[in-house]
């Protein structure tokens, strides 16, 4: 179980990817500056294009 830190750490990481993904960067640079994994990266990619349609 993660730590109530831990667990802030990856919804401030979690955001951080979503406005750039909002702004069109590419995957790897979020990859790099919000220190996710590429597999989380594009599971929120997915979650926002459900959310948009």
């Amino acid at each position: 179980m993660r730590s109530y830190l831990e667990s802030e750490r990856y919804e401030t990481k979690k955001e951080m990817a979503r406005e750039m993904i909002h702004g069109n960067e590419p995957l790897e640079k979020i990859i790099r500056y919000s220190g996710l994994s590429r597999e989380a990266v594009l599971e929120i990619q997915k979650e926002e294009l459900q959310m948009a349609t």
